[in-house]
């Protein structure tokens, strides 16, 4: 490690520290467990496709798009990317919303409102997207302006007893910067809890 390289790791660690509120020893492991970390969550080779077990049939479908693994391998090929939901209208290309949490939101808790998110039908919440009061959801652009809309008509309640919108705020990403966001929430993830299983 150069000199350079050395004193901006000691940086990283000491900013760490500042942000955490950790002694050094923490902060050293956090930030060495992050860089030893993968970039992002491991590509599981299905697409995108969410295959669930549908016992009628003995076959695996995707409750995404609702295509059957069987049909979504080629002679064994690669596999198919998936549409996504129906509401997608098949398209294959993603964007998200980078959401803002409502501070003063009473914790209703996380599936409650992901489950909301869902039930527009078009976007979802993804894994390792929700972090520091902020959600990123997918969607598809050519209907990721009516999820915003529909997303900032989600109430919560307030922990003064009040209503107000769950979300205070959104940001539409390009992909690429939607899959930033889930490699740092899934690094944070690392440094904290390890490797999930």
């Amino acid at each position: 490690m150069g000199t350079g390289s050395m004193r901006d790791y000691r940086a990283e660690i000491r900013k760490y520290m500042a942000e955490h509120q950790v002694n050094y020893t923490t902060a050293k492991r956090a930030v060495d467990t992050a860089a030893a970390a993968p970039s992002g969550p491991p590509d599981d080779g299905f697409g995108g496709h969410e295959f669930d077990y549908e016992a009628r049939t003995d076959l695996f479908r995707c409750h995404l798009c609702g295509q059957y693994e069987a049909t979504a391998r080629s002679d064994d090929g690669p596999i198919e990317p998936c549409t996504g939901l129906p509401g997608y209208g098949g398209d294959t290309e993603r964007v998200y919303l980078l959401l803002h949490e409502n501070p003063r939101r009473a914790d209703l808790g996380t599936a409650w409102i992901a489950g909301r998110i869902r039930e527009t039908g078009i976007g979802r919440t993804v894994r390792f997207g929700c972090r520091d009061g902020r959600w990123l959801v997918e969607s598809a652009p050519r209907v990721v302006d009516e999820l915003q809309r529909r997303v900032g008509e989600i109430p919560c309640t307030l922990v003064d007893g009040g209503t107000a919108p769950a979300f205070t705020g959104a940001e539409q990403l390009s992909s690429a910067e939607g899959r930033q966001v889930i490699a740092e929430n899934y690094a944070a993830y690392v440094a904290k809890y390890g490797v999930p299983q």
